[in-house]
């Protein structure tokens, strides 16, 4: 199978939300049902590949895998991956480094944890291979240093022909560095996202990516401080890493202390990558580059046919939300639910619904609804909702429904929350889907 059919396919399934899977202790991704068996067998990297390997035989392999890698190698690879080459090839850098500095250890874990190494990050659960593969291949080098997600795309990289930095590639990042050289004062990562979304430096141009390749930059050194150095320089524990100015910061070191008044590790920089030239460039000279071009651009042009959706009689689709309502909510394709509404605060704009039971693969019509609420296992589940009826994928199917008889009492407390919100809580009451 060629790789952007694989890749196209895999975005159908994991951009669908994950389930618990109680029998194998570990998150699945559904398969929607347009996905035929002979598109399934065809793939190279089958979705919900479940894989294990312990702490010391992840930093083995990694090192293992790494020592065939020069440190020259993997820096052309980062430059490379900036547009002409897959993601993928940026992850090569940051895994060299890992390799080179990583301290030998056993596992140490937190105090009351016994599955993540305060030392390396390393954590003892299963994991989807393939998930791990398509997000390198679609966002960037894996979160926080992960080990393990690194051995998986080295493993995948030594099947792959070896890129080589093109003359846009080189540009784009003189163009990364120009930015970064050039910034206000004490700026900090997320308003420098900011300005590379708005420079549409990336193929891919989206926050995600941005934030990726920032940590990736900070990560290896060309973004770090004195206090919290990245991989070049020396090794940082885990849980060094793990320190961040606030909660609220989704960073670890060094990105999540650096601001622009540190500015480029020009040291660093010069000692990963000396042959390229590296100094500033005017932007106005960006060459001509095509996103249509790059497999990430190819990606992102593929859009599936829009999900047929039976209509509803012009009485039942119009109007404002009354108690009495019943609204069909889409979880994913193939897969929906309903909810009746109890009764409207017309004050806050909000509707009090809970869920009805039945799953259907199909947006279902009112004659098929079933009369009796979905409860959680602890009990009735109701929302007071807003924005029911500007909600993409929640549409009404039916009005004037008798509320249906239990003579079990309603919630002792009710949340807030909103229309969209309903597709996520759905797993609480409805635990096949």
């Amino acid at each position: 199978m060629e790789l952007l059919d694989e890749l196209w396919l895999l975005k159908q399934i994991y951009t669908n939300n994950s389930y618990w899977d109680d029998e194998k202790n570990v998150c699945l991704h559904p398969i929607p049902p347009s996905l035929s068996k002979e598109e399934l067998k065809n793939m190279n990297n089958k979705p919900n590949t479940i894989i294990y390997m312990a702490h010391n035989e992840c930093i083995d392999k990694l090192k293992r895998l790494a020592q065939k890698i020069t440190l020259e190698q993997a820096a052309q690879s980062f430059v490379s991956s900036l547009w002409s080459a897959p993601i993928i090839w940026r992850s090569e850098l940051t895994a060299k480094l890992l390799a080179m500095k990583m301290p030998d250890h056993d596992i140490l874990t937190y105090t009351g944890s016994k599955d993540t190494c305060k030392i390396c990050g390393y954590r003892d659960y299963s994991r989807d291979a393939s998930f791990i593969w398509y997000q390198g291949m679609t966002t960037g080098t894996p979160l926080d240093g992960d080990i393990l997600a690194h051995c998986i795309l080295l493993e995948k990289m030594e099947k792959m022909v070896r890129p080589v930095p093109t003359q846009d590639d080189i540009w784009i990042f003189r163009a990364i560095l120009t930015i970064l050289r050039n910034l206000p004062k004490n700026m900090r990562y997320g308003k420098v996202r900011e300005i590379l979304l708005k420079e549409k430096l990336l193929p891919t141009n989206n926050k995600s990516a941005c934030t990726s390749l920032l940590e990736s930059l900070a990560l290896i050194g060309i973004l770090d401080t004195p206090q919290y150095p990245g991989l070049y320089t020396e090794y940082t524990h885990y849980a060094i890493r793990d320190h961040r100015p606030s909660i609220k910061t989704e960073v670890q070191a060094p990105l999540a202390w650096w601001n622009s008044a540190i500015g480029v590790n020009e040291e660093t920089l010069q000692n990963l990558f000396p042959m390229f030239d590296c100094t500033s460039i005017s932007l106005d000279t960006r060459p001509k580059m095509k996103k249509e071009e790059t497999l990430i651009g190819q990606l992102a042009k593929k859009k599936k046919p829009r999900e047929k959706i039976i209509k509803t009689p012009i009485s039942v689709g119009k109007g404002k939300v009354q108690a009495g309502d019943v609204y069909a909510i889409r979880i994913r394709e193939g897969v929906w639910v309903s909810v009746y509404c109890h009764n409207v605060d017309e004050t806050n704009n909000k509707v009090k619904v809970e869920f009805l039971e039945g799953v259907f693969d199909h947006m279902p019509l009112a004659k098929e609804l079933l009369s009796a609420f979905k409860r959680r296992p602890s009990g009735r589940w109701q929302q007071w909702t807003s924005s029911i009826e500007k909600t993409s994928w929640v549409r009404r199917i039916a009005r004037g429904v008798p509320c249906p008889y239990t003579d079990e009492k309603e919630p002792d407390r009710i949340p807030f929350g909103s229309a969209g919100d309903l597709k996520y809580l759905a797993k609480w009451c409805f635990s096949n889907i």
